[in-house]
């Protein structure tokens, strides 16, 4: 999703929080005798409610980079991102070798990773750099494809050293999020979005 339709849909969001807060207003006015005392009142419940969609569709849209989650890494920039995930760095600074795990070819997320770490805006061009790689002698480990998310989630918690992307909405308690410039997939910012 681009950065302009994303704004559009929070700009909706927000409309309709104010639409359904100015509605509530309208039809509950105060109450002096503290009958509601503890509770949201009806406009703030819905702005809340409002937010909490607007940030569910922030992080629908971005992609999670994800590591085992033994990796002491917390944080990595677009530019070591590129060098992990084109095998240019092949082990993380303890040592520990780099195990890449992609979607496979053709999946949202994968493209948008090609396009905004990789930059790399055609699947061809990424096949093309390991195939370069491979006749020069060159010693790059191609990344492992993946069709499923499950299976690229059970290969990044099972393999020490792996790293890999999914969709935010899909990600489980079993990796590690990385942030990415040293934001996470629901902060405003956040890079790898579609």
């Amino acid at each position: 999703m681009r950065r302009s339709s994303l704004s559009k849909i929070s700009l909706v969001v927000f409309a309709a929080a104010v639409s359904v807060c100015v509605y509530a207003l309208a039809r509950e006015p105060a109450c002096a005798c503290g009958q509601n005392e503890g509770m949201a009142p009806p406009a703030e419940a819905a702005l809340a409610s409002a937010l909490d969609a607007d940030a569910a569709a922030l992080q629908q849209s971005a992609v999670a980079i994800i590591v085992n989650k033994a990796n002491a890494t917390e944080s990595l920039s677009l530019g070591e991102l590129r060098e992990y995930f084109l095998a240019e760095r092949s082990h993380w600074p303890t040592k520990q070798k780099v195990r890449v795990a992609m979607a496979a070819a053709g999946k949202p997320e994968r493209q948008l990773l090609l396009r905004l770490v990789c930059n790399m805006p055609r699947e061809q061009d990424f096949q093309a750099y390991f195939l370069r790689a491979k006749f020069s002698e060159q010693t790059l480990e191609q990344p492992r494809e993946f069709a499923a998310t499950p299976d690229v989630l059970r290969f990044v918690s099972n393999v020490p050293g792996a790293i890999g992307f999914v969709r935010a909405d899909e990600v489980d308690p079993s990796v590690k999020v990385l942030r990415v410039e040293d934001l996470t997939p629901g902060d405003p910012g956040y890079k790898l979005r579609q």
